[in-house]
């Protein structure tokens, strides 16, 4: 099972405001609906590592921005609707599967 964020991070990203830029943004939505940075690197089509670095301040690609605009929109339904945070793992796995789905 994948690490959750540690109280250092969550600390260090408190500290940090929209104004420092969209990447933290995203990093403040996933935090509160506990979705892991693997799911957001396979949503994002990025490793990783980049997510991370994006977390952690580093600047996000301009042609990243709308997916991550997109995603952060519908975190934002997701936490209104009850749908997120995410319990545990397995709700992990199906939240990604309802975002990669498709309509059905």
């Amino acid at each position: 099972m994948p690490r959750g964020y540690t109280a250092e991070f969550i600390k260090e990203l408190d500290t940090k405001t929209v104004k420092d830029g969209i990447q933290i943004l995203l990093a403040k939505r996933c935090v509160k609906a506990k979705i892991h940075t693997t799911i957001v690197a396979k949503l994002m089509k990025v490793s990783r590592m980049t997510v991370h670095n994006w977390f952690r301040g580093k600047p996000m690609n301009e042609d990243k921005v709308p997916t991550a605009q997109a995603l952060i929109k519908i975190i934002d339904e997701d936490l209104a609707k009850g749908v997120l945070p995410i319990k545990d793992y397995k709700s992990s796995i199906e939240y990604y599967k309802s975002l990669t789905s498709g309509p059905n």
